[in-house]
């Protein structure tokens, strides 16, 4: 239990350390970053090999999510299933992931109704009292829920109050939380990786996660080939993930391939080769 949950990116668990029970992970970007893609990677992949896991996603309803769950486990485009322009096997290939991730049913519970941090809440304690326990929880994201600011009290106050329960709540029922978060466009101005002092808007997130992991997205690959992200022609785009805070493992960064066409990460290494 305490070595951790072991991500689907064996870098993750390798440089990082698995997301371990207990722990608030703060999954940072800019908008359209990566961070909903790789949290939805994260739950499924726990969800088929380790256990119930349950996503808050007020960032797309469960419907949509079904399908783009199908096209990252078959790895064939949703659209051109829909469209009609793939091969009849790659139909067939498509079908099966969308089985695959019926099948997964009650192991993978996701929530596109509650929106309050005491809704949050009540739902991983009814969750965690499950015969089958709860293995992680992915709330996406931080600024599409009321953090129920009270009376008095400035919004920067409110989140502090709704990223504290989440961090309580990991370490009540014993279960990773990941929790997505957008941060501002001042760091995308000045072209640099994100950091810490980027997320000082969002209450007391920096002080209450055990891990911050910002995604960003440099100009250029790591052989020195420039890259935009807004080429819509571009297949692959290299994603640095930067952990900026880590309780016990410290700072590091790994490289990442996003396959843009089935929204899937993996290794760079592995698309380089």
């Amino acid at each position: 239990g305490e070595l951790g949950v072991p991500t689907p990116i064996e870098s993750i668990n390798k440089f990082l350390g698995s997301p371990r029970p207990g722990e608030l992970i703060t999954i940072a970007a800019r908008p359209g970053g990566g961070k909903s893609s790789l949290m939805r990677g994260l739950v499924r992949h726990i969800a088929e090999h380790f256990g119930r896991t349950l996503l808050f996603s007020r960032e797309m309803p469960m419907t949509e999510l079904v399908t783009i769950f199908a096209q990252e486990a078959s790895a064939v485009s949703w659209r051109e299933v829909r469209d009609g322009t793939c091969l009849h096997e790659q139909v067939a290939k498509f079908k099966k992931g969308l089985a695959r991730v019926k099948g997964l049913g009650p192991r993978l519970m996701i929530n596109d109704r509650d929106r309050t941090v005491d809704q949050l809440i009540a739902r991983i304690a009814a969750a965690s009292r499950s015969e089958n326990p709860l293995k992680a929880v992915a709330v996406d994201y931080l600024q599409r829920y009321d953090p129920q600011q009270e009376r008095g009290e400035t919004r920067d106050m409110a989140i502090g109050r709704f990223t504290m329960s989440l961090k309580d709540a990991a370490m009540q029922h014993n279960v990773p939380v990941f929790l997505g978060a957008q941060i501002g466009r001042g760091s995308e101005r000045e072209t640099r990786a994100p950091r810490l002092s980027d997320l000082r808007e969002s209450g007391n997130i920096e002080q209450d996660s055990d891990r911050v992991w910002f995604m960003h997205i440099p100009e250029q690959t790591p052989e020195g080939a420039p890259q935009d992200a807004n080429d819509q022609g571009l297949p692959v785009i290299y994603v640095q993930l930067l952990q900026a805070k880590g309780r016990g493992d410290g700072l590091g960064k790994i490289d990442l391939a996003f396959h843009r066409r089935i929204t899937t990460f993996g290794e760079w290494r592995d698309w380089i080769k």
